[in-house]
């Protein structure tokens, strides 16, 4: 059994639930993923940020996974890119109508 400390992992494999699900930084493949598939299903765009650099340009320290100080623009290209999609379209008035008759059926 895994023991939790506020919410973290402190288990010597730790950072392996980081991958997914980064309560820390907030950098996972999870939001690789929503937003590449997003930007593709809404504008027909391939590529969101070089998130394979984040990939490449990594190590774990301290049971924790660090990045190298040279992806500090694509981490930044990230979180840019996540706010502009809440900003436009997941906040989007319309969409948010939608939802909510979506949700009150």
């Amino acid at each position: 059994m895994c023991q939790t400390h506020k919410g973290n992992r402190v288990d010597s494999r730790g950072y392996l639930y980081e991958i997914v699900v980064n309560g820390r930084n907030c950098i996972d493949v999870d939001k690789f993923d929503y937003l590449a598939r997003d930007m593709l299903n809404l504008f027909g765009l391939r590529k969101v940020f070089d998130f394979s650099r984040l990939t490449m340009f990594n190590r774990v320290i301290g049971n924790e996974i660090c990045y190298h100080t040279s992806v500090n623009l694509d981490i930044y290209d990230m979180f840019q890119q996540r706010y502009q999609m809440h900003k436009q379209i997941y906040n989007h008035r319309k969409g948010k109508a939608v939802e909510f008759m979506i949700a009150t059926g």
